[in-house]
């Protein structure tokens, strides 16, 4: 199975000399394989020797380890040198041993035993928010309005766990907040869109406006995007104040050159009806006249400010 043991042998293994899990010399006779969490995460493949590009890695690996395989996966001895992943279930002795190498960042798996001695559970608590919104954010980034229904089959049939409606709602505020980003990194950005929104259309005007709040940072108060090249009240006043004439910031558009462009090309009159020359082109037919379905209306639709029908008005 794929779940047990796929190493060489059974029991506690280790790739350092002493044999000691708590050993921090690293062996670099050998290449070893670099785990992909993009391309990896859903089903993990641990061995010894593996690499971790930080220790977030390793803890998210054996995360989604568990939830794949239905274990209560654990941490313990977990600081910034060394991490110990073991399950919780009843007398089981799976446990993987990963600590940091020379560089202080990449950590590496130096012993581990596989085989599972528990049977499997669906609840093991793995399943966080956390974790079901970066598992699926493509697919909400695709479908923001995900069914909850839907979205609770997909997560029973993808990873064995059952969800209540409340967990889809979180999972999908959780999804877009790191996809747009929380409200206060939006505002942080403003500055910027403006800048390249001014960069795209060269021919707008962007304006912002902000106010100091208590603690003296700038505060967004108003957004003003003219799109029709005649500057807004706001704008004038802006314009004025630095002694310039609105009249020229005023889009070409409005101006006489760009009316004589527009009419430039002229209709022609024609000739009446009795002049026309006979065509020797077949003659075209009408459309067949299609018979709605009900009954057709006789009585014509009223303004509103009509009388009703059969009302009659009251005599002053």
């Amino acid at each position: 199975m794929e779940e047990l043991d796929n190493s060489s042998h059974d029991g506690l293994h280790s790739n350092e000399s002493s044999g000691d899990e708590g050993g921090s010399k690293d062996v670099d006779t050998k290449k070893f394989r670099v785990f992909n969490p993009t391309t990896e995460m859903d089903d993990p493949k641990f061995e010894l020797g593996l690499l971790f590009k930080c220790k977030t890695d390793f803890i998210n690996a054996a995360k989604s380890h568990g939830v794949k395989y239905g274990r209560k996966i654990r941490f313990k001895k977990n600081d910034s040198n060394r991490c110990k992943a073991i399950c919780r279930g009843k007398r089981c002795m799976w446990n993987i041993y990963c600590s940091v190498r020379s560089d202080k960042v990449t950590f590496q798996i130096k012993s581990m035993l596989l085989t599972y001695t528990c049977g499997r559970t669906t609840y093991h608590g793995l399943a966080s928010v956390t974790y079901l919104a970066n598992k699926y954010l493509e697919d909400i980034r695709l479908n923001p309005n995900f069914n909850v229904g839907d979205f609770m089959i997909k997560v029973h049939k993808d990873l064995g766990v059952s969800i209540i409606p409340n967990v889809w709602y979180k999972v999908r505020a959780k999804a877009k907040e790191m996809i747009y980003g929380d409200v206060m990194s939006q505002y942080s950005k403003l500055w910027s869109y403006c800048e390249e929104l001014q960069k795209a259309n060269p021919d707008s005007n962007v304006f912002m406006t902000t106010t100091d709040n208590n603690e003296g940072d700038d505060e967004f108060q108003r957004f003003y995007w003219n799109l029709n090249g005649i500057s807004c009240a706001h704008a004038i006043a802006a314009i004025c104040d630095t002694g310039e004439e609105p009249e020229k910031f005023v889009h070409d558009c409005y101006s006489k050159e760009a009316y004589i462009r527009a009419y430039k090309p002229m209709i022609s009159p024609m000739n009446a009806e009795q002049m026309w020359k006979n065509s020797d082109m077949s003659p075209v037919l009408s459309p067949e006249n299609i018979k709605l379905l009900g009954r057709p209306q006789k009585v014509r639709q009223r303004e509103p400010d009509e009388l009703a029908l059969g009302k009659k008005q009251n005599k002053q």
